[in-house]
């Protein structure tokens, strides 16, 4: 036993696991304070076996959900409102899938299509990929504001020859998401979309991930180095006409950067495909290995 113990801890002190674990995601020692910090996306169906748990108290009431006092609370019913007004913007009655969108019914007790919502009935999860979004996203989108992930992508254009009919077309410039202060993903990959939001920086403390590949996109986000949570900026395909920034360096969580296509389309400029790193370290990722580069500058 004793010597079962010895090897036990080594293995817990030992290198990397297999795998492609890397250091910030060591499953083996654990804290719990990761499993913590997803209570904040657990689904409101999913939050009944969460009521015994005192962080957790108020799942399972449907009953209450029509309630005026539950219906009509102010946060729930801005909400509410601007769901629907994304709905008929974007031509909702073509989606591929609408089911229960309905005003009438509840966004979360009743399921609409797409939509997540936490233990308190905000919705935390807007996804729909591949469904026939169409049109430009309207500014009330803001008033999502328990919003985590926002997935308005367009996966391919077609599969085996055959045309992806159900793709998304979000166009013009993205409204402001600055009040949603839990926005972790943004996916509006395939898209039509001219510029991400003005002040997408305000998002900079909890945005871990911003993929937003084949759009019609000119800029790179301002402010790139306040982005320090970041892991995953996914912005090849574009027409990007600034120069690759320096500040790139300064994303320390950076694992996926796709750049060798993230290039201008204005004709005698030279696609950014020869970045220079004074240091680099590489760390095995799922099935690729993937460049951190800590500091970077576009060649001249």
């Amino acid at each position: 036993m004793w010597l079962l113990g010895v090897i036990l801890a080594s293995l817990l002190r030992g290198p990397l696991a297999a795998g492609g674990i890397t250091e910030d995601e060591r499953l083996l020692v654990s804290d719990g304070a990761w499993h913590r910090n997803q209570r904040k996306s657990v689904s409101i169906e999913s939050s009944c076996y969460y009521t015994t748990m005192e962080a957790m108290p108020y799942g399972c009431q449907y009953a209450r959900a029509h309630f005026p006092s539950y219906q009509n609370e102010y946060q729930r019913k801005s909400e509410k409102a601007a769901l629907m007004e994304f709905y008929n913007l974007c031509g909702g009655d073509f989606w591929r899938s609408r089911d229960n969108w309905n005003q009438d019914l509840d966004p979360c007790w009743d399921y609409w299509y797409g939509v997540t919502c936490n233990e308190h009935g905000y919705v935390i999860k807007l996804e729909l990929s591949d469904n026939r979004v169409r049109g430009m996203l309207p500014s009330t989108m803001g008033a999502l504001t328990s919003l985590i992930k926002l997935d308005l992508s367009s996966t391919e254009s077609d599969y085996h020859l055959h045309p992806n009919e159900e793709m998304n077309r979000v166009e013009g410039v993205m409204p402001s998401l600055a009040m949603c202060f839990q926005l972790e993903e943004i996916e509006v990959s395939g898209n039509l979309i001219l510029r991400l939001p003005d002040d997408l920086y305000l998002n900079a403390d909890t945005l871990r991930s911003l993929s937003a590949s084949r759009n019609l996109l000119k800029n790179l986000p301002i402010y790139l180095s306040r982005y320090q949570l970041l892991h995953t900026l996914e912005l090849d395909n574009n027409r990007i006409e600034d120069e690759f920034p320096a500040e790139f360096g300064r994303l320390q969580n950076i694992r996926l950067a796709p750049y060798c296509t993230l290039q201008t389309q204005k004709p005698g400029c030279k696609p950014c495909t020869k970045l220079k790193a004074s240091a680099s370290r590489i760390i095995p990722y799922t099935y690729q290995m993937i460049t951190i580069f800590d500091s970077l500058r576009a060649p001249s």
